[in-house]
């Protein structure tokens, strides 16, 4: 009995002892866990959103894995391009925000400066030359006390602010009658941000002096759900030409938006393509002049991209405006 006895009597201590090992690792891991401090750079990674709306998702930047330290220069430069028709003035908008969407904002101050140049097109060598006049960009929209000029700076936030900042960008370009260009000018607008990091986003414009009374583009990309189509309008028409009351055609593995104003009325009184009587339609009302209008298709494959830069429109023989969007299939 007393052998027993002392057994149990060990048993208890050792399970004793075990559980007090126990309760001072725990109590030493967490002491230590509450006073450990993540070093900056390797432990954690800033988020820097710099972006502007005429450049869409592909201007999000997201530093990820190591934090890239002050200074850093993000390799890709995201770039657009434009056509601008008529050779008049020209003013177009934009926005420089610290977010991409309500969730990934940028804290703290963004420095940025804005820049503009203006090139001849380029010869045989490929050389160009600047075009003095010719455009400027502004902070006016948003600033009274605002700067005008080839180039500009200022910032987006402030010190230790956490909340979305926006700075409207106002980019002018003299008629032709003011500073002569030709056909195929570019207008390079460059926005670089100057610091926590180093971001370069550039707008390209091209300039013709042809006027054109219907032009389009389709916007899209891999991967995107739907290709938007754009319908651009710059007169109204004449009894010569006739309204600007475009025909749309489109392959079977698109499937165009019919909640949209513009497709409720289909027609079937041109030229069919072989197989394509239901993808054939007139939109339903002539465009206004300078009027802008989108169409969205819905894309059966997303792995395909239906992109097109801007197209002028000439009537075809059966004097219609037709628009093909994509390449048709039986």
């Amino acid at each position: 009995m007393k052998s027993q006895h002392k057994f149990h009597r060990k048993r208890t201590i050792l399970v004793l002892a075990v559980i007090l090992i126990l309760s001072v690792t725990v109590v030493v891991m967490a002491k230590y866990l509450r006073s450990f401090e993540p070093v900056s750079g390797i432990m954690t990674s800033d988020k820097f959103y710099f972006t502007t709306d005429l450049l869409g998702d592909s201007t999000m930047v997201d530093s990820s894995g190591e934090n890239p330290g002050s200074g850093y220069v993000y390799e890709n430069v995201q770039e657009g391009t434009w056509n601008l028709y008529g050779g008049g003035a020209h003013e177009i908008t934009f926005e420089l925000r610290n977010y991409y969407d309500d969730l990934r904002i940028t804290q703290g101050q963004i420095p940025y400066t804005v820049s503009v140049e203006a090139k001849t097109p380029a010869d045989e060598s490929g050389s160009s030359s600047s075009i003095t006049g010719l455009a400027t960009v502004s902070d006016h929209p948003t600033d009274p006390a605002g700067t005008t000029g080839s180039e500009i700076s200022g910032a987006l936030g402030s010190a230790g602010s956490e909340g979305k900042a926006v700075q409207e960008i106002t980019l002018s370009i003299a008629d032709e009658q003011t500073v002569s260009y030709d056909d195929g000018t570019e207008v390079i607008v460059t926005i670089q941000s100057t610091s926590p990091y180093k971001k370069i986003m550039k707008l390209h414009f091209l300039l013709y002096q042809v006027d054109t009374y219907l032009s389009y583009e389709i916007q899209d990309s891999v991967g995107s759900p739907y290709a938007e189509l754009i319908l651009m309008a710059n007169s109204v028409g004449t009894e010569s030409t006739g309204s600007v009351q475009p025909y749309l055609t489109w392959p079977k593995d698109l499937s165009i938006d019919n909640t949209n104003g513009l497709t409720y009325t289909y027609k079937t009184d041109f030229e069919q393509q072989s197989g394509m009587t239901d993808r054939n339609m007139q939109i339903s009302r002539a465009l206004r002049a300078k009027e802008s209008e989108s169409i969205y298709f819905f894309k059966a494959d997303v792995s395909k991209n239906y992109s097109k830069q801007r197209t002028i429109v000439n009537k075809n023989d059966e004097n219609h405006y037709v628009i093909s969007i994509g390449q048709l299939s039986d």
